[in-house]
């Protein structure tokens, strides 16, 4: 199915405006294309499929949608599996002796729509031609390669162009070549036959769709987007029958998981935020009394203890987590803890319903409580704004701040003890002058009293 939308707001004419459309189909595919006075039929889109408008005015926003089968698409039908596209070579009389060219020239191809042109220099070989195409930057999607047929014949090596994308819209087509030694000619021309076609996936599901000559198609035959849940691997043509039934035991087993994760994160909360009454505070946690972390424990329990938003007691056969026996154990700490028995049974009884406790229901869009945990978590590490900061990034962002105000504290202290430093290395340069007066005045007056002496002896 191909939705248009004509783009602007205004009123236009066909046939005499020029304005653009914009297009989507159920594959995902998307483009623009254009409308002009004299080209408003006939108009490519994609894969083949033109549009024609009559007539008249339409207005921005104007929607319409076609359903589309196309025929070349479809060919695939016969075989049913999907695969990739394949040109070969007519040949060549071998790969890394004889000249493909003895001119510069150009090679040229087509895959999924786009064009790639590559300048061969003369005297390239058949080898060097394989490795231009294969180590091209811009190469859309082609690999190269050459195969030897074991005939000893001049042209026993031939080029083989295979495409790395099954499906019918990856074809390469439009090979052209200047090469004065390389043979033309084959049905895809320029020497070049092919001997693989782009193929979808062609399959029918419990005989749908119901017309003969129609198909569901993927471009893959590994199909994971048919049936919720199941990947489908496509391996020959015919039938099979594919039984589905639900993992209880896996399903269970992720329960079980989910439990332990919580209560893994409770148990952080509680050793980072632990109170050691006996000792000196040398076993306290490291975040002992911090309010973000008593905010997370506060709303993790609070999630988990109350009904899941959206479901009604009642109408839903399950609401809240001690229905399908999980709830906290006063005796192991707060911890959640499992009733193997309640949740065997509600499995058992309503794998569905328990599901939904946890999961996103598709039907109803209502979040379980897995979803919750999710969305708080995410909420809890949202980046730091003063409008709606993360209770994470507010704790950081304050813890950041005492760090500033520390490295301040530092570096004053630090400047502080500069100061007394110098103030000390000063007093002891002063002191060591004196120290060195003083010792000169000792010994004079050493010398004095010496002389002193010798005198009265006389």
């Amino acid at each position: 199915t191909f939705t248009f939308t004509v783009s602007g707001t205004d009123t236009v004419t066909v046939g005499t405006d020029s304005f653009e459309m914009q297009w989507t189909d159920t594959e995902g595919n998307s483009g623009l294309i254009s409308v002009s006075p004299t080209a408003y039929t006939d108009i490519e889109v994609y894969q083949g499929i033109k549009i024609s408008l009559a007539e008249g005015t339409v207005e921005g926003n104007d929607t319409f949608s076609v359903d589309v089968t196309n025929t070349t698409i479809q060919s695939a039908a016969a075989e049913g599996l999907a695969q990739a596209e394949v040109e070969t070579h007519s040949g060549f009389v071998d790969e890394n002796t004889s000249s493909v060219t003895t001119v510069d020239g150009t090679f040229s191809y087509t895959y999924g729509g786009v064009t790639r042109t590559l300048v061969v220099p003369a005297n390239a070989t058949l080898l060097d031609l394989r490795n231009l195409i294969n180590n091209d930057g811009s190469n859309p999607g082609v690999t190269a390669a050459i195969l030897n047929d074991g005939s000893g014949l001049s042209t026993a090596f031939h080029l083989q162009l295979s495409g790395n994308h099954s499906g019918a819209a990856y074809t390469i087509n439009s090979i052209t070549h200047s090469l004065d030694n390389f043979a033309r000619g084959g049905s895809s021309g320029y020497g070049f036959t092919q001997t693989q076609e782009a193929h979808n996936a062609f399959i029918k599901v419990d005989g749908y769709p119901p017309d003969g000559s129609e198909y569901i198609q993927r471009s893959s035959n590994t199909i994971a987007d048919l049936v919720s849940g199941v990947t489908l691997n496509l391996s020959s043509a015919g039938s099979a029958t594919v039984s589905i039934t639900t993992d209880v035991s896996a399903i269970k087993a992720k329960i079980e998981t989910f439990v332990e994760s919580i209560n893994a994160a409770l148990d952080f909360i509680k050793e980072m935020t632990t109170y050691d009454q006996n000792g000196a505070g040398e076993n306290n946690g490291p975040m002992i009394g911090n309010y973000a972390f008593q905010i997370v424990q506060h709303r993790i329990n609070a999630i988990l203890s109350t009904a899941v938003p959206g479901l009604v007691d009642g109408v839903d056969d399950y609401t809240n987590l001690s229905q399908i026996g999980i709830a906290t154990d006063p005796d192991q700490n707060g911890k959640w803890v499992i009733d193997e028995t309640l949740l065997n049974t509600a499995l058992n009884t309503d794998i569905e319903s328990v599901c939904s406790l946890f999961i996103q229901n598709e039907t109803t869009g209502i979040d379980g409580m897995a979803e919750l945990i999710y969305a708080e978590t995410e909420n809890l590490t949202e980046s730091y704004s003063d409008a709606n900061p993360g209770i994470v990034s507010v704790l950081i962002e304050n813890y950041e701040g005492i760090i500033d105000n520390i490295d301040a504290k530092i570096e004053r202290e630090e400047r502080r003890l500069a100061l007394v430093e110098n103030r000390l290395n000063t007093k002891y340069s002063r002191l060591e002058v004196l120290l060195g007066q003083l010792e000169g005045q000792t010994a004079f007056l050493t010398s004095l009293i010496e002389s002193l002496n010798g005198t009265g002896q006389d």
